[in-house]
């Protein structure tokens, strides 16, 4: 087939207006159909100028494909001949609109671009409510979703707070017949694992606790975290005053009483005064000894009884003084109240450390009845931390882009809208020489402006927002999370802006860039390109209505999914952790 190039384009529809003979159809009615499917392929003015040229022209070539083929091979020479026309119309259909909507290459520099910037500029300040509702409709939009995904980024996707984070593991004891319900651990086990295992640089028994501070003003509740010292090896805590315990202030159930605060309880309790690290503090009714202050940059990984991280860490050996078993809790097997915690090390796979300790929880069956059908698992700390807010937070985040898609939408019908009155315009511009391409890429440009806007005013609204969001939801978070409007933040937002844009503006940019417009210049021709502009927005609102109606019944699962995925089993004991 030969490559047709066309001299210009006009709407499909010139063609029906200028009518053709009976002559004409029958002609049209004897071209196959796949040719003239593949015609179909063509942009509009090409289908009107050149169409029954090409027609023709596949029909000549199927004409004298038999004369051609030896007398034993027509039926594979008519395949072939067909496979080639296939292949030319769809190559030569597919350069056709290449050169319509995106014409020369040369067209797409710069500085064409900044013109363009320029001028949609100057269009949107000439009309400022059409642009203020634009704006704000996507503003919202894109604000919902980047305060939405600043959430699931500071918890799912952030790396935790910690050096070697990737190695840091939680550890739980699990039934043989029930794998995958995560148990408390035994003090007892855990201590068995340290001397059993070869694959972990550290394992930290830990539990949290609530105790009386008592001062001068009185008693006040602060939260504790009873701790192995191998806890500051897994987190990389470090005293920025005094010191840590090691492991010889954490052997005798109830003889270690020392203590390291935390920098905020430091600064909250005791003004931070130097002078309270070695000195004695009051808790519960026994004096206990400060050794030291943790960093300002430390991150409690558990959260206090009040969700806003423990005042003060105690050696493990001290948990009997806040329960009502006394020192049982750290002699006795069968008293399973302990998270547990663990750094594997370098080169060995949390796989092989999940395998390790199953063989040493196999070897503790045989110690005490108890344990009999017990095993141990390992699973990555993060994912343990978030698996109950995994599901609702990204069920979240698509409520966010579903609101995000209607207000796409809402804007396409706006442009649609600007477009028809915009119509003697373009046409003028076409007329004057302008390209289907040219104006293409005009809208396109306005679609970007608007997007790149609209994103400027989500991220702003959603910096305003997200402090009020994270107090609706101040205990919901896991303490790790580090959620803040930060570069991935921004560009996740960047990125969301250009894809609403491509939403918004591409069916507008297509159905003017696609028009017959020299009858807007003589005001012809409007009634039809009106009720299809109104079939194209009326099937928006169907759109719109839809997805809003699938958005409320999403929005009443993701509540009731949120409660019960809250209540969920989380690996470990979450009271006063």
């Amino acid at each position: 087939m030969a490559d047709h190039s066309r001299p210009g384009k006009r709407h499909r529809g010139s063609e029906e207006r200028h009518g053709g003979s009976e002559e004409r159809d029958r002609e049209r009615r004897s071209v196959p159909w796949i040719v003239r499917a593949l015609v179909r392929l063509y942009p509009a003015d090409f289908r009107r100028e050149f169409g029954r040229e090409v027609e023709q022209e596949a029909l000549a070539t199927l004409a004298e494909a038999p004369r051609r083929a030896p007398p034993d091979r027509v039926g594979w020479g008519a395949v072939r001949v067909w496979g080639k026309i296939v292949r030319d119309l769809s190559l030569s259909a597919g350069r056709e609109h290449w050169d319509t909507w995106v014409g020369d290459v040369r067209g797409w520099e710069m500085g064409s671009v900044l013109r363009d910037v320029r001028r949609v500029g100057r269009g949107l300040v000439r009309t400022p409510g059409f642009t203020l509702v634009v704006l704000l409709t996507l503003g919202l939009g894109i604000g919902a979703t980047t305060s939405i995904f600043s959430v699931v980024h500071g918890v799912l996707l952030a790396p935790l707070p910690y050096p070697d984070q990737e190695r840091i593991v939680s550890i739980s004891e699990q039934m043989h017949d029930a794998e995958g319900q995560n148990l408390s651990v035994s003090y007892v086990n855990g201590q068995d694992w340290k001397d059993g295992q070869s694959t972990l640089d550290a394992i930290a028994l830990v539990r949290g606790g609530a105790v009386a501070l008592n001062g001068p003003d009185g008693a006040q509740q602060v939260s504790a975290l009873f701790a192995d010292a191998e806890y500051f090896e897994v987190f990389g805590a470090e005293a920025v005053r005094g010191r840590l315990f090691d492991v010889s202030e954490n052997r005798v159930p109830g003889g270690h009483s020392v203590a390291v605060l935390t920098h905020d309880a430091w600064a909250r309790h005791f003004g931070s005064d130097p002078d309270v690290v070695g000195g004695s503090i009051d808790l519960g009714g026994l004096p206990f000894t400060v050794l030291g202050v943790l960093s300002e940059s430390y991150r409690d990984p558990f959260g206090g009884a009040n969700g806003a991280g423990n005042d003060l860490i105690i050696p493990a050996m001290m948990a009997g003084q806040v329960d009502f078993r006394g020192d049982d809790v750290v002699t006795v097997r069968r008293w399973r109240t302990f998270g547990a915690v663990g750094k594997v090390r370098v080169g060995v796979s949390i796989e092989a450390a999940d395998a390790d300790l199953k063989r040493v929880a196999a070897q503790l069956e045989s110690v005490d009845a108890v344990n009999r059908g017990m095993t141990a698992s390992v699973r990555p700390f993060n994912e343990v931390a978030t698996t109950n807010l995994r599901g609702p937070a990204l069920t979240l985040l698509g409520g966010a882009l579903v609101l995000l898609v209607i207000a796409c939408f809402n804007v396409a019908n706006l442009l649609l809208v600007r477009g028809a009155a915009r119509e003697h315009e373009l046409a003028l511009q076409f007329a004057l020489g302008a390209g289907r391409g040219r104006l293409f890429r005009l809208l396109a440009v306005e679609s970007a402006v608007l997007a790149v806007l609209g994103g400027a005013l989500g991220v702003a609204l959603a910096s305003i927002t997200l402090p009020t969001l994270l107090g609706l939801i101040p205990n919901q978070l896991p303490p790790t999370a580090d959620v803040r409007i930060n570069l991935p933040v921004l560009v996740g937002a960047l990125g969301v802006s250009l894809l609403a844009g491509l939403v918004f503006g591409l069916v507008p940019a297509v159905r003017q860039g696609g028009r017959d417009l020299r009858p807007a210049l003589s005001g012809a021709g409007r009634s039809g390109g009106s009720r299809r502009g109104e079939r194209v927005r009326n099937g928006l609102v169907v759109f719109e209505m839809a997805t809003a109606t699938v958005l409320l019944a999403a929005s009443a699962v993701l509540v009731r999914g949120f409660q019960e995925g809250r209540a969920a089993d989380s690996g470990f004991v979450t009271e006063n952790v």
